[in-house]
């Protein structure tokens, strides 16, 4: 058994095992260039949306193809997602 080798030190070594990278932040620059936020980015929150119907047509309003503007200011952004009555 590894672990209980001496020539281990009585040591598995984890981090050997175990993949600590954080996921790879994914840029999008023609979002930078020519402003709006990815659709692709928006629909990563699935789950949310169908928990909360509605609130992505409250956040959200098309800007151009594939990308979106915020509707709200950003501090109204919070108080719009816990006022929101689901349906």
């Amino acid at each position: 058994m590894e672990i209980a080798d001496p020539k281990n030190d009585f040591n598995l070594n984890l981090p050997r095992y175990i993949d600590s990278t954080e996921p790879e932040d994914i840029q999008d620059i023609n979002g930078h260039l020519q402003g709006g936020i990815p659709e692709r980015d928006i629909d990563a929150f699935a789950d949310y949306w169908q928990l909360l119907p509605g609130v992505r047509a409250t956040l959200f309003e098309p800007f151009r193809p594939n990308y979106a503007n915020l509707r709200l200011p950003l501090p109204e952004v919070k108080p719009a997602i816990f006022g929101h009555q689901g349906h």
